[in-house]
């Protein structure tokens, strides 16, 4: 799985499948540290969010699913996939992690930091207001990534839009947790601490 976010930061991943107009865009490069890739599956009314932190100092890592029937539209759930994200961060004082992701709307309006009047779309404002409020603009650190190298979030997230009813599991196969209790356990600091504006937490993978 390491393997995996390894590839995020690659500069030879292909880049199919990319919206018109994102095809020939340039992945940017990456400043190294801890990274978050993110993405969103929306369809009638409900929201799949995939969410994978990695660790590389420590190779410690998370991946989460998480549900959300506050999007109305893909473009809103890619933003709250990004919000809910944001807040594990925040949750687990992952200070300066980078977050990844492919919508270039939303990595694109952050590095202007002028949400108000270029928001990227008229309906992201209120997310946008309530992020700002939440998360000082430097926590905020987003860079776009070519859809084609997210794809592995794509199961993930279709898999957590199906979870509406279903109870939350907090799973921890970290071999330094399991052996040191008295370490902080990520899947135990979020079954007990967090609280999201808009995603409910449905699974917890800490490895």
């Amino acid at each position: 799985m390491a393997n995996s976010y390894h590839k995020f930061l690659s500069n030879d991943c292909l880049q199919d499948e990319e919206p018109p107009g994102e095809q020939s865009r340039k992945k940017e490069p990456i400043p190294q540290g801890n990274g978050c890739c993110i993405d969103a599956a929306w369809g009638e009314g409900l929201t799949g969010v995939g969410v994978f932190f990695h660790m590389p100092t420590n190779h410690n890592a998370i991946f989460i699913k998480a549900f959300s029937t506050s999007a109305s539209s893909p473009l809103q759930a890619e933003l709250i996939a990004l919000q809910f994200a944001l807040e594990v961060a925040k949750c687990l004082d992952f200070a300066g992690t980078v977050f990844l992701m492919d919508n270039a709307t939303i990595a694109d309006t952050i590095k202007k930091k002028d949400f108000e009047p270029d928001s990227g779309h008229w309906s992201l404002r209120p997310l946008w207001s309530q992020m700002i409020i939440d998360f000082p603009q430097d926590f905020m650190k987003v860079y776009w990534i070519p859809r084609e190298i997210n794809k592995m979030l794509d199961k993930l997230t279709k898999e957590a839009r199906l979870l509406e009813r279903a109870n939350p599991i907090f799973d921890c196969q970290n071999i330094s947790h399991l052996a040191y209790p008295n370490r902080m356990c990520f899947a135990s600091a979020l079954k007990n601490n967090f609280k999201g504006a808009n995603c409910v937490i449905k699974h917890v993978l800490c490895f």
